[in-house]
């Protein structure tokens, strides 16, 4: 029953995130999300500037969430389904030593969508809990 509520949370998620924000009454002015800029695993800057006009899953995960692995398949999937509708995924990876677990997941994986080293600071400007428990 579990895995039928996360399945129906994920597509309900993407549906609305495809079919953009319903704006509060009266309120026509939609909030940027804060910018950053961070290196991909090979180096090149990842700005979510660049995905200006484009529905954005930004996925907060790292290599021990056992929610996240189950998720990142998902993720994967929308971005082949919707990229041509402009949407893209770019996952933020909190985990504390970086690539060196990252790396070798996100190829075991095939990522198909820019991935992110995240950090404290990023993580606060969120208001993402990063700490393993």
């Amino acid at each position: 029953m579990l895995r039928f509520v996360e399945i129906a949370l994920g597509i309900g998620l993407v549906s609305a995130l495809l079919a953009g924000p319903t704006p509060a009454p009266g309120d026509n002015v939609r909030k940027t999300a804060p910018n950053f800029t961070l290196s991909d695993s090979k180096g090149a800057a990842v700005r979510l500037s660049d995905y200006k006009g484009k529905v954005v899953l930004l996925d907060f995960w790292a290599t021990w969430c056992h929610g996240c692995k189950t998720e990142i398949p998902w993720y994967m999937e929308f971005q082949n389904r919707y990229k041509d509708k402009g949407f893209s995924v770019i996952g933020v990876s909190m985990d504390e030593d970086g690539w060196k677990s990252v790396k070798p997941f996100i190829e075991e994986q095939k990522m198909n969508y820019a991935v992110v080293i995240g950090n404290e600071a990023l993580a606060k400007l969120y208001a993402v809990d990063a700490r393993q428990r």
